[in-house]
């Protein structure tokens, strides 16, 4: 197959390599593709398509089952079984159980409406349907403002310590977080997060925040009254 974009890899599926997939068999496309031989990619979709229309005619789980065990061993984890685990059991009346896809029995849809969802599941590979989460991209403001998001809970008015060690750590976790907004530069704390940064002096004070989650800098004995 050659090198196409997402669209384009769909485009030649839909309306070149199914039918020449689908001429060749399950068995024999999947012996294909486990020993890695040329339009994998291809081979897969239809692989997991073959195995849930074959669910769909007869209620046999065998084929899903062989797709998904191919997946977390020659797949190695990296074509995401879990999606095709969840691309199953949105489009079919099937549970993940004990490792393997089985008939849900509980399932209440009607047959008209699963062979809708068939169709849908078939306009897209498993992949697109349950795609990767994006790449979290942080910056120290970000980290500054989730600790101070957590500190807060500690420190309203309906929040005590249930003893000297619990109020031990409170007062631990705002030293750091003051120490913290020493290092991060002020422009990402304002970035993250512009309440937080109303109030920023080089001392090194104890951190509270207040109900509209201004974080102020006060001595350590008024936050010490103030958590009491």
């Amino acid at each position: 197959m050659p090198k196409y974009t997402n669209a384009e890899f769909n485009a030649w599926y839909v309306n070149e390599a199914r039918a020449a997939l689908a001429a060749q068999g399950f068995e024999p496309v999947r012996t294909e593709w486990k020993k890695g031989f040329r339009d994998q990619k291809a081979q897969l979709r239809f692989m997991a398509e073959s195995a849930l229309e074959n669910f769909a005619k007869s209620g046999d789980n065998t084929r899903l089952n062989l797709v998904l065990n191919d997946l977390k061993t020659d797949g190695r984890n990296v074509l995401r079984p879990a999606a095709f685990v969840k691309w199953c059991v949105t489009h079919q009346p099937l549970k993940y159980e004990d490792d393997k896809l089985v008939k849900d029995k509980a399932a209440t849809k009607e047959q008209s409406e699963y062979d809708a969802l068939l169709i849908a599941a078939l306009d897209m590979p498993y992949w697109d349907f349950a795609p990767d989460k994006e790449m979290l991209m942080f910056e120290g403001g970000n980290i500054v403002e989730a600790m101070e998001a957590v500190i807060k809970r500690f420190t309203g008015k309906k929040a005590a310590p249930k003893d000297d060690a619990a109020l031990n750590v409170l007062t631990q976790a705002m030293t750091k977080v003051a120490e913290l907004r020493r290092i991060v530069p002020i422009s990402a704390i304002i970035a993250a997060t512009p309440a937080s940064a109303q109030v920023h002096k080089n001392e090194a004070p104890q951190v509270a925040v207040d109900a509209d989650f201004t974080c102020v800098v006060e001595p350590l004995a008024a936050t010490e009254a103030k958590v009491a």
